[in-house]
């Protein structure tokens, strides 16, 4: 490590990983389809490590309702209950990136754990994400998650060269400073056989929630949904010049 952290969050991350595993909360926002968080959840209990989804919220019809102060509530009573030491926030969406601002403001000040941004709004907007979050993973997700819990878990000496991650160092310094605010990490290869990723779990009950108004209900949202889904590929095969993906 070049530059050890500044930010008592991260600090406290790299030193007290319990050696069973890392406990990764991992949030999505105002969607209960979320399908990356549930082919993370997978992968991290793949290899051992505590996963708990949190399905914050749901959209209806576009629009997404403000985090009200008992929701806010419940999602730390969760997360202490859990004894997370990690919350990553999955955005798919820009037009998400407020309410996730305030949902990672919130857990850093309540609980001092560090948040890690994961999704499209962090891949294609890193600079401006770090400046919130602890942590920011870029690009796939699914080795890149799975390789962090596993150096936490070791205390490994390289946590912060951990590919497709980048870790803000000093929250009180603008991100733009240089390597001493922030350490910026590339990209590993894309996976190239997607065979060797976890399926999407939808089988695990005990560590997942759903938190809605005062409601706080356990289990997966998508049980009992009377529509069956199916994924064809991965990702959009099209380029549609007013959507993200021409971007991507």
């Amino acid at each position: 490590m070049n530059h050890r952290p500044r930010n008592p969050r991260l600090e406290r991350l790299l030193s007290s990983a319990p050696k069973d595993g890392a406990r990764i909360a991992l949030l999505s926002t105002w969607d209960v389809e979320n399908n990356a968080v549930r082919i993370l959840a997978a992968t991290l209990r793949a290899a051992g490590h505590h996963a708990v989804e949190i399905y914050f919220k749901d959209w209806i019809s576009n629009h997404l309702s403000p985090a009200t102060d008992d929701e806010l509530a419940s999602l730390v009573r969760v997360l202490r209950q859990e004894q997370v030491n990690l919350l990553c926030v999955s955005i798919r969406a820009s037009a998400y990136a407020m309410q996730a601002r305030i949902v990672t403001e919130h857990v850093q000040a309540e609980l001092g754990i560090p948040v890690l941004w994961g999704g499209m709004h962090p891949t294609l907007r890193t600079e401006e994400s770090i400046g919130v979050a602890d942590l920011t993973l870029s690009g796939e997700g699914e080795l890149a998650i799975a390789d962090l819990a596993n150096r936490l878990r070791d205390g490994a000496d390289d946590t912060l060269e951990t590919p497709n991650t980048w870790f803000r160092l000093d929250p009180k310094a603008d991100p733009r400073e240089g390597p001493a605010a922030v350490r910026r990490n590339s990209l590993r290869p894309l996976v190239s056989n997607l065979d060797d990723l976890a399926f999407r779990d939808y089988t695990t009950h005990a560590h997942k929630y759903f938190i809605q108004g005062k409601r706080v209900l356990q289990g997966d949202p998508m049980h009992g949904d009377p529509v069956f889904q199916m994924m064809g590929s991965r990702g959009c095969i099209y380029k549609c010049s007013y959507c993200y993906n021409s971007t991507y």
